[in-house]
């Protein structure tokens, strides 16, 4: 049952990452189209927090939408045995 409970996780886990990697393909999409409560939704799902600092909006975003925005970074030569 253990096993079977910690497969089914799992599965649960990866359907997750699939499912915040559709929204972030398609999230600007979402957005224009999207009426004020969809856009309300939205942002509570992908904002922590959203505070105001000198006039501001200061958006601190959810992992992984901020690595997303973020972009990746990449270290050029790495692995190839510099």
């Amino acid at each position: 049952m253990r096993l079977e409970g910690h497969q089914q996780q799992k599965t649960e886990i990866g359907d997750t990452a699939m499912k915040v990697l559709e929204l972030s393909q398609c999230l600007k999409q979402k957005w224009v189209s999207a009426d004020i409560e969809e856009k309300r939704l939205i942002l509570e799902i992908v904002c922590l927090n959203l505070s105001f600092k000198d006039a501001s909006l200061a958006i601190t975003m959810r992992k992984p939408f901020d690595a997303i925005a973020e972009g990746l970074v990449l270290k050029i030569g790495a692995g190839e045995g510099n």
